[in-house]
């Protein structure tokens, strides 16, 4: 169970941290990303793996595959992601390397378009369920974990008006976390902090590298002892 936990987990750090730009903008409550292009190719280079991940958009904006691939171009998993309107995710379906179903996430609205449930499917059967509940006075989102009935965790996300999260409050680790972004909306900070002593556990800065249309094509990751923790490279090819 705490597979399918973690996995749901980079799903959603995945959809919420996903790159910003200038001309396309689409938000959903806890989820937000901004592209300009039709087809990003992404090159993640973590220690001494290289990981490449190719990612298709539909020409709303939408992400609708994610296919992750070894040195050697052999698939890892892919993701497949269906909406049932604009920027309004149904399904995420998650496939192995035999494209076999691994797991599946279904999501329920509210009549104002925010995001009510999110419940992961393993093998056919639900396990984990988020249930989301969003306060628009404190622009803060909270958030509920059930694994079969047990409380998992529990979350609070806040977000400036730009939809990027700025402050959240894991209750089940009592870490703090905040973010700093530029004025691109890019992150280039994070503070990881004690709830109760407020002691500072771990800080990070990020630089980025963009290109001639202002998207950022690598990005570096240093700690709070001025060492580099890993970069990110990618190749973004642009609607015509």
């Amino acid at each position: 169970m705490k597979y399918t936990y973690t996995i749901l987990f980079i799903l959603l750090i995945f959809f919420s941290c996903s790159e910003k730009s200038k001309q396309t903008v689409s938000t959903i409550p806890d989820i937000s990303y901004q592209i300009k292009s039709a087809k990003i190719s992404q090159f993640n280079f973590t220690d001494s793996s290289e990981i490449k991940t190719v990612e298709n958009y539909n020409s709303f904006g939408d992400l609708v595959e994610k296919t992750s691939l070894d040195i050697n171009g052999k698939i890892i998993n892919q993701t497949i992601i269906e909406y049932f309107s604009y920027n309004h995710p149904q399904k995420i379906i998650v496939l192995d390397d035999l494209m076999d179903t691994i797991y599946q996430n279904l999501y329920t609205y509210n009549s104002d378009s925010s995001i009510v449930t999110i419940t992961n499917f393993f093998n056919g059967e639900p396990s984990v369920v988020y249930y989301l509940y969003k306060d628009n006075l404190q622009n803060t989102i909270y958030q509920a974990g059930y694994d079969n009935g047990s409380l998992l965790d529990t979350l609070a996300n806040k977000y400036d008006k730009n939809y990027n999260r700025i402050k959240q409050l894991d209750f089940t680790t009592n870490s703090i976390y905040k973010f700093g972004y530029d004025t691109e909306n890019r992150m280039i900070s994070k503070t990881v902090i004690e709830m109760n002593t407020k002691e500072i556990k771990e800080s990070f800065n990020y630089e980025y590298e963009v290109d001639s249309i202002g998207n950022w094509i690598s990005m570096k990751e240093i700690n709070s002892t001025g060492n580099q923790r890993k970069i990110i490279k990618r190749k973004l090819d642009y609607y015509k």
